[in-house]
């Protein structure tokens, strides 16, 4: 999951826990069972979509017999650079960090201000910050005032607000985590004033000290303050409120159904949603943060210029496929259907190290032994999505810089945009233990030249049509003599994949290149399907 994926589904679960609260929750007198439930909704709207539990995606999804087929669509056109014009991904990403930045700030001037208030000698102050509480000696009826402030304290209030100001700090566009803010102070409040009633004073004395000094009063967003203008009304209100009945305690029984099924939803239905999945994708940005603000530094992407301009018929390698249990759907967009290794030039030379003059526009391009066919198959071959990947259902493009030697061999391989969760050290790796390539010509000598690689990682998901399960043969085409081996239950099977019903099915293997050979010798050279029936 990438974290705008996350960010949208926190902050839905957000709207819908808080919506919960305000129609159901809010005007009830029971002020510690209200805080608990802010408290709770807001740290389960912030695990929620980390947390997926297997059983609730099996639970609420048929069984399917699943695949990952990394397939390689080789195309040889146009050498073009890497895309530099900013996506609205880039930019909301940029505006997002540079306002969380900024958030993150004010919060830390906060604390500067509170510093200076816990030392200062204001006369009119009365106030606490988990255990250190500030009363003003010119201030009428002390007692009251410290056992309110007092409340605060013991109940670790201080804890809920700076929770809070972190949340929002991390959601700032979000107009809920702000009524969140709102709502965890009034809760505060009441719970203290109830303290005070209880052991104090009377509903109209108390009333009569929160009035007389209200009014011209600072107050700090860290603290709880005892003379708070803007909770005022409210605080009132509620201290004379009829106290709930104890029936309705039973609406809080209903929040646990509430998470349940956003866990359910969030495992088995959210993180599929495709709405949810294209939202993310546009908000998502094809820069790093530090790309986009030191372009210049971070491989001289700011205006590669293309190079190569020939154009050649693009040809399939034989894809390879693994075996997955966890398998996202693939994206609407037909770009992510292919998975491309295009070649990159740019067109200024740079220098390395050891001084070797990197040339980008030659004479004779450096190529792959076999041309881009066999480098197909080297990365069919060698390719393997990670498990990570594969759990957080992580796709896109792997951009990957290096340098082709005078010797044919690689170097300097670095990752110049990735998408995390171990695909950007797999490409690496892949590109780590290729065969030397035939090495560029410039003026007929040898040369080293540099190159960019974009690399597709995508998952792709078998499908269950009725009682019959589809697969999309993972090796070779559907020519007869290119039609891989069936083996049914440790035999031979002569008849077609759809003919076997999918409810009996326990589990689908497939081998491929020597490891099929190895084991059915010559039958195996279009690759082994081996299916294993439930025992009756």
């Amino acid at each position: 999951m990438n974290w705008a994926s996350y960010l949208i589904q926190a902050n839905l679960y957000l709207v819908c826990f808080y919506a919960f609260y305000w129609f159901i929750l809010r005007e009830e007198t029971f002020f510690n069972l209200n805080r608990i439930y802010l408290l709770t909704s807001a740290i389960a709207a912030t695990l929620i979509p980390i947390v997926k539990v297997a059983w609730f995606n099996e639970a609420a999804q048929p069984v399917q017999q699943q695949f990952i087929a990394a397939t390689t669509l080789l195309m040889d056109g146009y050498a073009s650079p890497i895309e530099d014009s900013w996506t609205f991904g880039d930019v909301f990403t940029l505006v997002y960090a540079g306002v969380m930045v900024i958030m993150t700030v004010r919060l830390i001037y906060k604390f500067v201000l509170l510093s200076r208030l816990l030392k200062g000698r204001n006369k009119t102050t009365a106030f606490s910050f988990f255990k250190k509480i500030r009363i003003s000696k010119s201030l009428p009826q002390q007692k009251i005032i410290g056992t309110h402030e007092l409340a605060h304290a013991k109940h670790f209030h201080s804890a809920d607000v700076l929770l809070f100001e972190l949340l929002a700090v991390m959601n700032w566009f979000n107009p809920i985590i702000y009524l969140y803010k709102k709502s965890i102070k009034h809760i505060h409040e009441f719970i203290a004033d109830e303290v005070v009633l209880k052991t104090e004073t009377d509903k109209h004395t108390y009333a009569l000290l929160l009035l007389s000094k209200n009014f011209g009063v600072a107050t700090h967003t860290l603290t709880n303050n005892f003379f708070n203008k803007s909770l005022l009304k409210r605080r009132i209100e509620m201290m004379n409120k009829t106290k709930s009945r104890k029936t309705a305690i039973i609406k809080y029984g209903l929040s646990a159904p509430l998470f349940l099924l956003a866990m359910v939803l969030s495992s088995a239905k959210i993180s599929e949603s495709k709405t949810i999945d294209n939202l993310s994708e546009k908000v998502k940005p094809t820069k790093e943060i530090r790309e986009m603000l030191f372009q210049k530094v971070v491989g001289n992407l700011a205006e590669p210029k293309p190079l190569i301009e020939h154009q050649t018929s693009a040809v399939r390698s034989k894809p390879i496929s693994l075996k997955s249990d966890s398998v996202e759907k693939p994206k609407s967009d037909k770009n992510l259907m292919l998975n491309e290794v295009s070649v990159v030039g740019y067109g200024n030379s740079t220098n390395d190290t050891n001084n070797h003059e990197i040339f980008t526009n030659v004479e004779v391009l450096p190529s792959f032994p076999g041309g881009l066919e066999a480098f197909g198959k080297f990365l069919a071959q060698n390719l393997r999505y990670p498990d990570q990947a594969k759990k957080d259902k992580t796709q896109g493009r792997v951009f990957c810089r290096f340098v082709v030697e005078k010797d044919g061999s690689l170097s300097n391989i670095k990752v110049v945009r990735g998408i995390g969760n171990g695909c950007d050290e797999e490409a690496v790796r892949v590109l780590a233990i290729s065969p030397k390539w035939h090495p560029g010509v410039q003026n007929g000598r040898l040369v080293r030249v540099g190159y960019t690689i974009p690399i597709l990682f995508n998952l792709q998901e078998e499908k269950v049509e009725g009682n019959t399960i589809r697969i999309r043969t993972p090796i070779g085409d559907s020519s007869p003599e290119n039609k891989p081996l069936l083996i049914l239950d440790g035999k031979e099977f002569k008849g077609r994949i759809s003919d076997i019903k999918s409810d009996n099915i326990k589990s689908i293997n497939v081998l491929k290149y020597e490891s099929a050979t190895k084991k059915y010798g010559d039958k195996g050279k279009n690759g082994v399907i081996e299916i294993t029936t439930k025992k009756k």
